[in-house]
């Protein structure tokens, strides 16, 4: 880990992917619906991103900094036509 004179990132970007399995979660009785996570950004990182899934669902979090990302709505834009892109390839090759 660099020491704190340095400005130097050790990391362009962090990802995590928090699987919750099938769709059977409950919550004082109610069924989840959906699973989300909080990132926090650590000393160093610019942008963080996190994947969950619960059963058929994913959701896809981030966070940045306004200097490393001044538009993060042109940037969630491209990361939905992205997956959506993804996801039709594999359902055309299935």
């Amino acid at each position: 880990m660099p020491d704190a004179g340095t400005t130097t990132p050790y990391a362009n970007t962090m990802i995590t992917n928090v699987p919750r399995g099938p769709a059977d979660l409950h919550f004082f009785g109610a069924n989840s619906t959906s699973a989300f996570g909080v990132l926090a950004m650590e000393n160093y990182e610019d942008l963080c991103h996190m994947i969950a899934s619960l059963g058929d669902e994913v959701t896809i979090t981030f966070v940045s900094t306004p200097e490393r990302m001044p538009d993060p709505d042109h940037y969630s834009a491209l990361l939905s036509t992205a997956f959506e892109e993804l996801s039709a390839s594999i359902r055309g090759a299935g």
